[in-house]
């Protein structure tokens, strides 16, 4: 596989930005990789972590990334 950084530039694009109360808003980095194909990755996530009220378990180590959040709700 392959990784590149795409810096802002794609972030740019597409409007992708973060909120930081530290930094206020940035655009974000991306990355570009065929590492892991992003929609198989996908799958997989949800096949593991979908309920079936159609919300999603976040699993624990990925909470700290998503501002604490345990579950994403329609």
């Amino acid at each position: 596989g392959s990784c590149s950084n795409l810096g802002d530039a794609q972030a740019r694009r597409l409007g992708i930005r973060i909120r930081s109360k530290e930094k206020g808003n940035y655009l974000a980095h991306t990355l570009n990789n065929t590492v892991v194909a992003p929609p198989r990755m996908l799958i997989a996530f949800l096949e593991n972590n979908l309920n079936a009220d159609g919300s999603v378990t976040i699993p624990k180590p990925l909470q700290m990334y998503m501002g604490g959040k345990e579950v994403i709700k329609k």
